[in-house]
């Protein structure tokens, strides 16, 4: 999961106002609000896929984001401009919308409008008029991190930022040819620190994780990291 910036709607068309809002925000405050329904995680490629790098992503920093906001023209108690954040009915959206409302009001000192839609007006509307900031997720359609990083491409349709770096998209490219795993996750690396550090278009925040309670004479039954379940594997044990 990760919040996402129109880039193209002032003041979130300044990197330095998204690089703020990344780095005021707690992830482990906010898992421990979630209770468990999750991980952080600054790192776009999620826990577990090739080129996943907890290395990168901006962390949680109060200073340095309040020092962002200045630099983006924001000191000196002046006014910010209005700021929705836009979220779908679906979930824990809600417990997540709040807890981020709150870090952007405490650490900032900047009040957020949030906005509810049911999903498929939520998504129609990031089609249409994507407010300033929005929460959003994807899951993986194959084990491989092009499957992620191809998401905020130029050209993409899943793209709803608004942002779009040529360089960005060379890299990732790049990276789906090359053979060499050392040197996909070096391409990897750069792109991900040009999305998530140096341009901002994204901020992730957490990898979701899946809670089970399994029957103790059920045997096999475990979902792989794509959630899928091979049920000719799956067997009831007597326990007698």
């Amino acid at each position: 999961f990760y919040i996402a910036f129109n880039t193209k709607k002032f003041p979130f068309n300044n990197p330095d106002v998204r690089k703020a809002f990344g780095s005021a925000i707690d992830r482990k405050n906010l898992m421990n609000l979630l209770q468990g329904a999750g991980v952080p995680s600054t790192s776009w490629i999620p826990i577990g896929m090739l080129a996943h790098n907890p290395d990168i992503g901006l962390k949680f920093n109060p200073e340095k984001a309040r020092d962002f906001l200045k630099k983006a023209g924001y000191g000196d108690n002046k006014e910010f401009p209005e700021v929705t954040f836009l979220y779908p009915d679906v979930g824990n959206t809600r417990i997540t919308a709040e807890a981020l409302q709150s870090m952007w009001k405490t650490h900032l000192g900047i009040e957020v409008k949030l906005i509810n839609q049911e999903w498929k007006v939520y998504l129609k509307t990031l089609d249409t008029d994507a407010p300033h900031i929005f929460r959003a997720g994807w899951g993986a359609d194959f084990p491989d991190p092009h499957n992620f990083m191809n998401l905020f491409e130029c050209t993409s349709g899943n793209n709803e930022t608004g942002w779009c770096n040529p360089e960005y998209d060379n890299l990732v490219e790049t990276a789906a040819e090359e053979q060499s795993e050392q040197k996909r996750i070096e391409l990897y690396d750069r792109a991900q620190k040009i999305l998530t550090e140096q341009d901002t278009a994204i901020v992730p925040f957490r990898n979701a994780v899946q809670q089970n309670m399994i029957k103790s004479y059920v045997k096999g039954l475990e979902p792989d990291p794509l959630n899928l379940i091979y049920f000719n594997k799956v067997e009831f044990v007597s326990e007698n």
